[in-house]
């Protein structure tokens, strides 16, 4: 029996490439770009149709600063959570005394989940997918292999890169299929489905290449020496065991979980009134299908044990009517192209920017300059003093400086931050309130 299933793949990948095609996802690959400061300028950096070659790299990224920033008061607004006992006001004591041991002893698993999912990092990553490209997704499910094989609470950031909703959702409670994509070694795959004997089967046929000869004058084997206290022995190792087998490949894996309306079949020898209830009421995945799949193998396909549909929640700082909020950097972008343009013109101007002396032998001896200036050697018999010639470059340099100043403080303003927030000063006497 073939471990392949083609024909569902193929039904899978028809709702993936959509999502995938989205003009959202396109501009996420841009707002990272720029976030990360990798623009190149648009003057003087072609010729003809073709990109002319070069290693110019961004002189100053304006968006960085401005999102960490805007992150870090977002995060210190954030109001802590606990669990605290809640009542009806005429309940008895010893009521009282017992829910308040219920809330103490989940306000100590609610602690327990947040360190062991180090929330402090996970909520930084996602409000600044938030501000980069408009959305930070955070996704909380049951890891069956934390804590020693005991289970607990799995809180983890997916990367909006790798976040691929219906593209029609304007939510995640109303999206019919959500696709989130994974990069997995061998390794972490083999040890999430430990025991899965199909599974294990899957992972062993891709990436199954013919055994590979063995060069004339290769051994098969290895000699392993070793000691005891009696007598010298030797061990023979499979040579192909002394190397690592895949550590350089890492596998796509998407995880498909949609809407499915599914229900129970009923038996015979059911009555005809659960007959009726079976096909009108009970789906078979009530709260949602998770189907995991590698290239043409389906590794898993059940229903998803999120009580309350899909496992994701989202965060825009901006909102809007759709699933993806609206993103700090889309507003930057023009600026920061701006900027980048700027600095190359200022560069070239410094560059060709000359300053020399033109020096007569007979008044002054050149060699005497050349170590700190440009020399130009007059006629002899000319007997001036030392000329200074300039190429007047110094006040367009002064212009473009200060046209880059302007567009810093233009992008403070667009992004609704002043330069003391964005260096962390504090004014000696001045509250913060004040200050902002």
């Amino acid at each position: 029996m073939s471990l392949k299933n083609e024909k569902f793949v193929k039904y899978l990948n028809g709702l993936l490439r959509p999502a995938m095609n989205t003009h959202t996802h396109k501009q996420f690959v841009e707002y990272d770009k720029f976030y990360n400061g990798e623009v190149n300028p648009t003057i003087g950096y072609s010729f003809g149709n073709n990109p002319k070659k070069g290693n110019y790299s961004n002189a100053y990224n304006a968006i960085r600063p401005i999102i960490e920033t805007k992150a870090t008061i977002s995060l210190d607004a954030m109001i802590s959570t606990n669990v605290e006992p809640s009542s009806l006001s005429h309940a008895n004591f010893e009521y009282l005394k017992e829910i308040e041991s219920v809330s103490e002893i989940l306000n100590d698993v609610w602690d327990n989940v947040k360190t062991s999912n180090d929330m402090q990092t996970i909520s930084q990553r996602i409000v600044r997918d938030g501000l980069i490209y408009g959305v930070g997704v955070g996704k909380v499910s049951w890891d069956a292999t934390a804590d020693d094989g005991l289970g607990n609470v799995s809180i983890s950031r997916i990367s909006p890169l790798n976040f691929f909703p219906e593209p029609q959702a304007t939510s995640v409670e109303n999206a019919n299929y959500i696709f989130v994509r994974r990069r997995l070694s061998k390794f972490d795959l083999i040890n999430q489905y430990k025991g899965n004997k199909r599974v294990l089967e899957i992972l062993d046929k891709l990436d199954k290449k013919p055994d590979q000869e063995v060069r004339e004058g290769d051994d098969t084997n290895i000699l392993q020496g070793y000691e005891n206290t009696k007598d010298a022995g030797q061990a023979y190792l499979n040579k192909g065991s002394m190397f690592p087998s895949s550590t350089k490949t890492n596998y796509v894996v998407y995880e498909c979980y949609l809407k499915d309306d599914t229900v129970f079949q009923p038996q015979k020898d059911d009555l005809s009134d659960t007959k009726q209830v079976k096909r009108e009421e009970i789906f078979k995945y009530p709260n949602g299908r998770l189907i995991v799949y590698c290239g043409d193998y389906i590794l898993e396909d059940r229903a998803i044990d999120y009580p309350f549909g899909f496992p994701f929640t989202t965060f825009s700082p901006t909102s809007t009517n759709q699933l993806i909020g609206y993103s700090d950097v889309k507003d930057l972008i023009s600026i920061q192209q701006k900027i980048t343009d700027a600095y190359y013109k200022l560069s070239e101007l410094i560059n060709k920017y000359k300053s020399m002396l033109i020096v007569s032998p007979e008044s002054i001896n050149p060699a005497d300059l050349a170590k700190n200036f440009d020399i130009i050697t007059a006629k002899r018999g000319s007997m001036q003093p030392p000329i200074q010639v300039t190429n007047k470059l110094t006040q367009d340099i002064q212009l473009v400086r200060q046209h880059i100043d302007d567009l810093k403080r233009d992008a403070l303003a667009l992004a609704r931050i002043n330069e003391m927030m964005l260096s962390g000063e504090r004014q000696v006497g001045v509250n913060s309130g004040q200050m902002v």
